[in-house]
């Protein structure tokens, strides 16, 4: 398989899933080592132009400003979780499997975070193979000083 832009893999319930940054499909591998189409991601109006997907320029930096970029965090209690950006701002959301709809979560940081401005919200960067924890890092104005987080659910 080709992988045109960024690759994002996370494992859940012993297995290995993967989605292409602008591909609207997350694709588990068999046991032949083939990609196998699991779950299929509508994206509505956010969803990228087909030709653009194989421009050889980075569509984020173009005038594909309206399109979403979906990056899986990983899947916890039937549910997959999402970090998206749109339109020059970040979500997080889940996909309920069982109920076949999706909603947006935020997390606020704690008073007194690192001086964190209350405007921005927690969005992981990825999940514990356990599905415990959401795990992200902030790299304030000094990076040489980079903030992990964890987060438990």
């Amino acid at each position: 398989m080709v992988f045109y832009n960024e690759c994002y893999p996370f494992h859940a319930d012993g297995r290995t899933f993967f989605k292409e940054m602008f591909n609207d499909t997350i694709f588990s591998i068999d046991n032949q080592y083939q990609p196998i189409p699991r779950w299929y991601i509508e994206l509505g109006k956010y969803k990228i132009a087909e030709d653009a997907r194989y421009t050889l320029t980075d569509p984020r930096k173009s005038v594909f400003d309206n399109a979403a970029t979906l990056t899986p965090i990983g899947k916890w209690d039937n549910k997959l979780f999402f970090s998206a950006r749109a339109n020059k701002q970040n979500y997080l959301f889940y996909y309920d499997l069982k109920e076949k709809n999706s909603n947006s979560i935020q997390i606020s940081y704690p008073e007194n975070s690192f001086a964190i401005p209350e405007e921005h919200s927690f969005i992981p960067k990825c999940m514990s193979d356990d599905g415990k924890y959401l795990i992200s890092y902030e790299i304030q104005e000094n990076d040489e000083n980079p903030v992990i987080i964890l987060a438990e659910k």
